[in-house]
Parts: C-alpha cells; structure tokens; sequence
C-alpha cells in the first residue's frame, strides 16, 4: 500500500511538473527581458485637460530617455499579465465575418514608443508614428486579423467603436502586432486593438490618466529603479510609483499558483 501511494505521488508530482514547465515556455507575445515597468496614476483634480497630460507625459517622456542604458520609453492605460485592462465594442467593414456575435476585445492606448519597448513584434504594415497623432489609425493583433478579416490584408481596412449604428468616425488599420497573453500564460490570447494616445487624449484626457510605463535598456532593468523614480520625482515630486518592477517578475508573477 506504501509503494503504491508513494507511486501515485510521484506520477502526480511529476505530471504537475511537466505542465508547469510546458506552460512557463509559453511565448508571451513579447520580449520581458531588459524591460522595467511602472504604474502611475495621475490626479484628475491636477491633469484634467489633454494638455496637462501629454505635457506631464512628454517631460517624463524625456527624462526617461536621458537615463544612461535606456533603449525605448513607452506607456499604454494597461500592461500584459495583468489582465485586459479595457473592452470595447466595435463594428468593422466586414460585419459579415462577426455573424452577428461580439466578442470582447481589449483596447490599448499606447504612448510613443510602448509597443518597441515591450518587444510587441510587428507582423505587417508600420508601427504607429508621430505624423499619426492627427490621424484616426489603429493596429490590431494577428488574432484579430484573423477573425475579423480572414483571408485578406487587414492593412487599409475600417473599424469604428460601438454598434454600426454608432456615429464614431471610422479607423484606419496600418499594421498588425502578435498576440499578446493578457493574464496568465495558459490562458487563450484575446482580441486586441491599439490606438495613440494623442488622439484619445483629444476626446477625452481621463482615459489616460493611469498610466504604466515601460522602459527597455541594455542593462539590469532593475539597476534603473533609482534613476526612473528620480526622474518621476524631478517631473511632479507628489506622485507616487506603484508596482515597480522587472517584466520578467511580471510575468513569473502569473506562475505563482503553479510553482506554489
């Protein structure tokens, strides 16, 4: 009776271990070496126009930059692991391809260089560029791509937010970036569209004012604590920086229950 309960432990240790490693080799969607991020939030009673907000951005923008070792900046309303941060509902010119369902899809306002710094690889068409902050443009994920226009080049093609009745403008796809695991690695990839800051900023500045950073560098990311909170602090002293760590902690982060 011994050797049989210590045999069935052993292949229950063994079958957790191996689905543990399997899922910890699972690609993310980016590149979480060399990466350090940071959550901020900014007081809507301070930063309550699109202009106090791209002006606080740009300087910390900046300042990030001059740290020695620092390769790209970027900041995005949410970051991967932690969970899709928005939905939104959409209608495209191709309806036919929804066949009258809605999924969910996440929704990421990016700022500058977010989607070089976290190593989101771009599949096809161009990254987002500074001429684009005037123009209504967005990029998709390949699994959007492929639900939403199967087939064919999703580069060129429109989607607006809300129903087809909705009267928001229409969006211009310009490129298309891999799939990203939203939460833990061995959940399914969502549906997920990026749009630049700037423009979003114009409608309304609230929807940025939680911003997280991401700074990617040629060294230890977490040498730069020090300098990224002083640089914070040399833009606005009185805010505080939240969850203030490596992408790679990030993302052993979703393994806690399985190593556990």
């Amino acid at each position: 009776s011994e050797v049989a309960l210590a045999l069935t432990l052993m292949v229950g240790a063994g079958l957790l271990l191996r689905s543990f490693l399997r899922v910890r080799a699972t690609d993310p969607g980016f590149r979480p070496e060399h990466v350090l991020s940071m959550s901020l939030s900014l007081p809507a009673s301070f930063y309550n126009s699109a202009g106090s907000v791209a002006k606080f951005s740009e300087e910390l923008d900046r300042r990030l930059r001059a740290i020695p070792g620092v390769l790209a900046v970027g900041a995005a309303n949410g970051l991967p692991t932690r969970g899709p941060g928005w939905s939104r509902l959409f209608t495209t010119d191709n309806e036919a391809a929804l066949k009258g369902t809605r999924p969910p899809t996440a929704f990421s306002v990016v700022y500058r260089d977010y989607l070089q710094a976290l190593g989101i690889p771009l599949k096809r068409g161009r990254l987002f560029s500074e001429q684009d902050r005037s123009s209504r443009v967005v990029m998709v994920s390949e699994g959007t791509a492929r639900q939403l226009w199967p087939g064919t080049d999703p580069v060129g093609r429109h989607m607006k937010w809300g129903p087809p009745q909705s009267k928001d403008p229409w969006y211009t796809v310009i490129g298309v970036v891999g799939d990203v695991k939203e939460g833990p690695l061995d959940q399914p990839s969502t549906l997920h569209c990026y749009a630049l800051a700037g423009h979003v900023m114009d409608q309304s500045p609230l929807w940025v004012n939680n911003p997280s950073w991401v700074i990617r560098s040629a060294q230890d990311p977490a040498s730069l604590a020090p300098a990224v909170r002083s640089a914070l602090a040399s833009v606005d002293p009185g805010l505080a920086v939240a969850n203030l760590e490596t992408m790679e902690q990030a993302v052993d982060g979703t393994l806690s229950p399985r190593r556990l």
